[in-house]
């Protein structure tokens, strides 16, 4: 699901965007569960089962925060997507879907030459406890959404 997010200060009422590492259902329950309503949701895509995002800093790093100046460090936002396609998504039970994200590592800046891409890639391949021709229907994709130069 999607959910268009306030900057901070702008309301009173609604949460804000928040940068660091939180949970996110601390501050937005019904996007982890099924029990809590918020009309203000989307679904961000039909087949997408795992999202996340870091930055690249203009110092060349990747992190998973913008910088100590906040958004003036980040030269782009990286978004890594896990996608399932319709016929391979019904070979796997809910559960299973469930336990294959939550297999998918989050990002991890401590690691040297990190690639969250290969990563996922590496866990699909190695997973024997699912149906392989569903797996197989599993595409990861990546893209570095960059920022205009601020004058």
């Amino acid at each position: 699901m999607g959910k268009g997010l306030v900057w901070n200060g702008a309301s009173t009422s609604e949460k804000p965007i928040l940068f660091g590492l939180q949970a996110i259902y601390n501050n937005w329950p019904s996007a982890t569960d099924n029990t809590t309503f918020d009309a203000d949701y989307e679904l961000f895509g039909p087949q997408i089962f795992r999202f996340e995002y870091f930055y690249l800093l203009k110092t060349g790093l990747i992190s998973d925060q913008p910088g100590a100046n906040g958004m003036q460090d980040v030269s782009a936002i990286a978004v890594t997507v896990a996608t399932v396609d319709r016929k391979s998504s019904g070979l796997l039970s809910s559960s299973q879907l469930t336990t294959l994200s939550g297999r998918l590592k989050d990002f991890d800046a401590s690691e040297k030459n990190y690639d969250l891409t290969v990563s996922w890639q590496n866990t699909l391949n190695g997973l024997t406890d699912m149906p392989r021709t569903a797996i197989n229907g599993v595409r990861i994709y990546q893209r570095y959404f960059y920022l205009a130069p601020t004058k």
